[in-house]
């Protein structure tokens, strides 16, 4: 579906003059089609990926416990997500309903996709419509997946970082041999260093396996945000 958008808003877009004005709906289905295939690259691999992702989490789970709210936090922040997109696309909508009055929904589908045919009947513009709202779908969940990853590794690296600064607090103030106290800040500190490679290791292993996901939306983003900057201008 995103192909299909895609080639329909570049022919629009190399059709029309200035180029740049009609170049934002393409460029975001072309992110979302290449994203796509790249993501069909990660899940083929992504199963041995998680899986030693989630025998780490347990043993962190077990030292450290669960990341506070952080189950809450990334509801709201998923929900946010969508609705700030889903409010975009609303307002689009209701623009275009506003500014060309009966037909404004058909022209919203031109606009974004149907520039291929002169009348845009009512069959062609449900199924256009289908495809944007994949299309547009499929870009959010790929930005919220990304940034989803980024807060649960953050969380666990500030666990740890909480704990290491607590254990330093209480050393401060516990009165203990000397012997002692070098015998169990060696042993605590090697526990940190390997808890902290561990997940080290697992960035560097998402990383490996979704970096190109993450250059895709990030050009696709800085992009979208210089055309629409662009035509603002």
């Amino acid at each position: 579906s995103s192909m299909v958008c895609s080639y329909s808003g570049y022919y629009r877009a190399f059709t029309f003059h200035p180029v740049i004005t009609h170049l934002l709906f393409p460029v975001v289905f072309t992110q979302v089609a290449v994203a796509t295939l790249i993501s069909i690259n990660v899940s083929k691999k992504w199963q041995k990926c998680i899986t030693s992702i989630t025998y780490l989490e347990l043993e962190i789970n077990k030292k450290y416990g669960e990341p506070k709210n952080v189950r809450n936090y990334l509801k709201f922040l998923i929900f946010i997500i969508y609705a700030i997109g889903s409010i975009e696309h609303l307002f689009d909508l209701i623009s275009n309903v506003l500014q060309f009055g009966s037909s404004g929904f058909i022209n919203c589908i031109h606009e974004r996709c149907n520039y291929l045919y002169h009348e845009c009947n009512t069959c062609w513009s449900a199924v256009f419509l289908v495809f944007c709202t994949i299309s547009w779908a499929v870009c959010i969940a790929i930005d919220v997946f990304i940034i989803n990853l980024g807060v649960l590794f953050a969380s666990r690296f500030k666990q740890i970082a909480d704990s290491f600064e607590r254990y330093n607090d209480v050393l401060q103030i516990e009165e203990t041999s000397h012997i002692h106290r070098i015998d169990h800040i060696l042993k605590y500190y090697k526990q940190i260093r390997e808890d902290y490679t561990k997940l080290t290791s697992a960035v560097y292993q998402v990383d490996c396996l979704c970096g190109n996901l993450i250059i895709c939306s990030y050009i696709s983003n800085i992009t979208s945000i210089l055309i629409q900057l662009f035509n603002s201008l």
